[in-house]
């Protein structure tokens, strides 16, 4: 029986692979903290963030660890569990990028008909719609001619 040999992977490759790994999620987890970002962003990603160390727990044990056939079933079970746990926080997260983006296009829109209801002179408004020349000075158009 092949899961009687042993582990996938000898674990003196696997578990420094798997170190790394947690440092580059742990550095992307501390990073999060000083983002400028909505909190619900970053609580996603906080959660997401905290999965992905625990899938990379999980696949490192899978490949480097798993010696009985109970073991290696329950540990890629776990692995595949986690992997569906991270896929779904990051749909969640696409889908609370599309929320927020809908929200500032709607706040940009009222600002926009707030200023279009102040009636905000334009430049155009100001030259009565022609360019202004190099040498004329603003607004002497609205002066009469003499």
């Amino acid at each position: 029986m092949i899961l009687a040999a042993g582990p996938l992977a000898p674990p003196w490759a696997v578990f420094p692979m798997a170190l790394v790994t947690m440092i580059v999620i742990a550095s992307h987890l501390s990073s999060l903290a000083r983002a400028d970002m909505p909190a619900s962003r970053r609580r996603i990603r906080k959660a997401n963030g905290w999965l992905m160390m625990f899938l990379v727990i999980a696949l490192a044990c899978a490949f480097g660890l798993s010696s009985s056939p109970r073991m290696f079933v329950m540990l890629w079970m776990m692995v595949a569990g986690l992997t569906g746990l991270v896929l779904i926080l990051a749909w969640m997260d696409a889908v609370n990028s599309l929320r927020l983006h809908r929200r500032d296009r709607v706040l940009l829109q009222r600002h926009m008909r707030s200023l279009v209801a102040a009636r905000i002179p334009s430049a155009d408004d100001r030259n009565s719609g022609r360019p202004q020349r190099p040498d004329e000075e603003p607004g002497a158009d609205d002066q009469p001619a003499r």
